[in-house]
């Protein structure tokens, strides 16, 4: 994606944050207003017009795609695959480029906000990043950069993924959904159409089930025999709504941050820790950050960091000269 396309993503997600969470319209308080003529219904004006935005932007994504595959290069991705599944489900291009998109409108902006929480942990707890590196080292060595197949082997790192998930959950209150009928929690009746927000921030800040909430402590999710933090997903949500990009997010964190802490010490610029706290207004923003750099831990870090951008390119080559089928 260039830049252009970069620049036009970041003003769809700021619309999102903007204009996402129930209650800042007026149809949200006066739902009759939906009787009036369309006509009439205002409110819709800007939301049909970034709608129509959006999709302009998504299919231009999708005819770059086809463009690619018509040369004769091979692709992967949900755009490819989905191509080859269009005729059989009878999707529009326009269905197509958006189901396409959805996956990364969905998971960049809380893969980065996550991976911004863990480099705020390493500057304000330097001590959980060298309990992390020597996790890491003693399992891995210098020679080679962490794999998926040292996952399991790594406890604490995916601890701190876990921590980073609870401390900085993104977004700090959920996607608001909508009762399909009438329910009963806990006493308190809930008609049907209401709208019921997850307060994941008040979830993650319960001191029973967190000690010391605000405290970035990996060590929580470890030698613990709650199911509740074995299993710890609370910020992608909950039972059949619960994001089915999870997994993928996780493991695409592993990749980030072990690595990060296989490579580099991560350090304030002018030494001062961060302990900036989460939002709690429910926006969708990652957590601020002072200026930091990331310092090589050793001389055999530029040189295999080199060694494995070249295998990438070369093998984005050699997915260039294959032919889609």
């Amino acid at each position: 994606m260039d830049e252009e396309h970069l620049k036009f993503y970041s003003k769809i997600e700021r619309y999102f944050q903007e204009h996402s969470f129930p209650g800042k319209h007026l149809v949200d308080h006066f739902p009759i207003l939906l009787k009036l003529p369309r006509s009439l219904q205002w409110f819709r004006k800007a939301a049909e017009e970034q709608g129509s935005r959006e999709e302009l932007f998504y299919e231009s994504c999708m005819d770059r795609t086809k463009d690619i595959i018509d040369k004769g290069s091979s692709l992967l991705g949900a755009g490819p695959r989905g191509m080859e599944k269009q005729q059989r489900y009878q999707w529009h291009d326009k269905d197509l480029a958006i189901l396409a998109g959805a996956p990364y409108a969905a998971g960049v902006g809380t893969t980065v906000g996550t991976i911004q929480a863990f480099v705020l942990a390493c500057i304000s707890y330097p001590r959980v990043m060298k309990k992390a590196q020597d996790e890491v080292d003693s399992v891995v060595g210098i020679h080679r950069m962490p794999e998926f197949e040292d996952l399991d082997s790594l406890p604490y790192v995916q601890a701190i993924i876990k921590e980073c998930l609870r401390w900085h959950p993104f977004p700090s209150l959920g996607i608001p959904h909508s009762v399909v009928e009438d329910d009963v929690y806990d006493g308190m009746f809930i008609p049907a159409g209401s709208t019921v927000v997850a307060n994941i921030y008040g979830m993650t800040r319960d001191p029973e089930l967190f000690p010391d909430p605000e405290a970035f402590r990996p060590e929580r999710f470890l030698d613990t025999a709650n199911p509740l933090l074995q299993n710890y997903n609370l910020t992608f949500g909950f039972g059949r709504r619960v994001c089915p990009g999870q997994r993928l997010a996780t493991d695409q964190l592993f990749a980030v941050i072990s690595r990060l802490l296989w490579a580099f010490n991560i350090v304030s610029v002018d030494g001062r820790p961060n302990h900036a706290k989460c939002d709690e207004d429910g926006k969708f923003g990652p957590p601020a950050l002072l200026p930091y750099k990331l310092v090589p831990r050793g001389e055999h870090v530029a040189s295999i960091i080199i060694e494995q951008a070249q295998l990438a390119d070369k093998e984005a080559k050699d997915w260039e000269s294959v032919r889609f089928d």
